[in-house]
């Protein structure tokens, strides 16, 4: 800020009363056109500037403005109505409504005869089997897109050549992110907990004792895979010096294909596919499945005040996985739902509704994301380093408010010059 708007910025920390006047004066109009621009409602706008620039003034004290007024203003009063853009009939039992529907769901899918997925001791190998199990004897899948076995990227019949770590054949497609990996808990003695790379045990053994649904999705340094374990780990010198990889590191075949996370998807994949073949195994895309209800129900459940129902709507899914029941309160309990979606449907496309519907996107969607560096000593340990994803492959994410919603496309405009663009596209 220049040296006038320092000054008038230092009298309003003060208490000035004269000061707060020239800002009201000097910014209120500019503000409200801004918030009338989106809101497209002049009372609503002047409400919102009204309630930003009081706010200002009560919390006066406290303010660390570091650039402009107006750009703390304006950046003040969109994040006041960006809540306000949405419904636009507020309904405040919504989540009541919410609630009774996914109940009701629930019941009728179980009425027709729907459950989770269950044909497998193991809860790993059975979470793995939901998506590869394309027979009537899977009664979780409530709607899917039916697969083939075709080369021509039906459904998700390819995926296993598009997805598989460079050292077998594949192109290393998709890459799951270190902040996915340490989404998965911890579970020791029957007891779930967040994964903590300051614990020495766990950073020295990350993979051990996580999720069940953990190995099921994730390959990793080490992860049995296909006839040998995945080897993702760098081979070093004394001094942590790089001087060679595993097979599916840039030091293996098609060195291009190598994952520059540290981790390739399993989840979908199947272990049998002969690599470069192009003769795939027949897999449905699942759309929505049983495990989905429930999480629905728990999540409406939630913020209707029913905290036990919520806990009660999640043990079915966690169960199924082998993970023990949720026993958070309060905002603990909202964490743990959100996260449970986070990991039951890991790769579903999901996540990317989730996250804009919380209005969460800067958090996750507008910060660095990382990967594992894994070394391993000529004695044959090894060291697991988190580091910032390279830029060149996506790691420094960047968001504007604007992605919450999608642009009206230029040619629909310009077939209806009535069309408002949605907030933020019109620069």
């Amino acid at each position: 800020m220049n040296s006038e708007e320092q000054i008038l910025y230092e009298q309003l920390k003060a208490g000035n009363e004269s000061a707060y006047g020239i800002l009201y004066r000097n910014h209120y109009a500019i503000l409200c056109h801004f918030a009338n621009f989106y809101l497209h409602d002049r009372f609503s706008a002047e409400s919102v500037v009204e309630d930003v620039i009081y706010h200002l003034w009560e919390n006066r004290e406290s303010l660390n403005i570091t650039k402009s007024i107006r750009s703390y203003l304006v950046m003040a009063v969109r994040n006041k109505w960006i809540p306000e853009v949405g419904y636009t009939t507020p309904e405040p039992d919504r989540w009541q409504k919410a609630a009774k529907a996914a109940t009701e769901a629930l019941d009728a899918a179980q009425t027709a005869g729907y459950e989770l997925y269950n044909l497998n001791g193991d809860p790993s190998k059975n979470y793995q089997l939901i998506f590869m199990d394309n027979t009537a004897a899977n009664k979780e899948t409530l709607f899917a897109r039916m697969g083939t076995s075709s080369a021509d990227g039906e459904s998700i019949s390819s995926c296993d050549q598009y997805n598989n770590p460079n050292g077998y054949g594949g192109w290393g497609g998709n890459c799951p992110l270190q902040e996915l990996v340490d989404a998965y808990e911890v579970v020791k003695d029957g007891v779930a907990s967040k994964f903590d790379w300051n614990n020495p045990e766990e950073k020295a053994n990350p993979y051990a004792n996580r999720d069940p649904r953990f190995y099921a999705t994730i390959l990793y340094d080490g992860a049995k895979w296909m006839t040998r374990n995945v080897e993702t780990y760098f081979d070093v010198d004394n001094n942590g010096t790089i001087i060679g990889g595993g097979k599916d590191t840039k030091f293996g075949n098609d060195s291009w294909n190598a994952s520059p996370t540290g981790y390739n998807m399993k989840k979908f994949m199947d272990e049998g596919y002969a690599l470069n073949s192009w003769n795939f195994c027949a897999r449905n895309w699942i759309h929505l499945r049983m495990a989905e209800l429930y999480l629905n129900k728990a999540e409406a459940l939630y913020h209707i005040g029913d905290e036990e129902g919520a806990r009660e709507a999640l043990k079915p899914v966690r169960q199924r996985a082998g993970m023990p029941a949720v026993t958070a309160t309060g905002a603990d309990l909202l964490g743990a739902i959100k996260n449970e979606r986070r990991i039951e449907f890991a790769f579903e496309e999901h996540r990317y509704f989730d996250v804009r519907r919380w209005k969460e996107a800067p958090k996750y969607f507008g910060s660095t994301v990382h990967a594992i560096t894994i070394k391993k000593y000529p004695d044959g340990k090894k060291t697991y380093e988190v580091d910032k994803l390279r830029s060149d492959v996506g790691g420094d994410r960047k968001w504007d408010d604007k992605m919450y919603w999608l642009p009206i496309p230029k040619s629909e405009m310009d077939k209806n010059p009535n069309l408002v663009q949605n907030p933020g596209y019109n620069k």
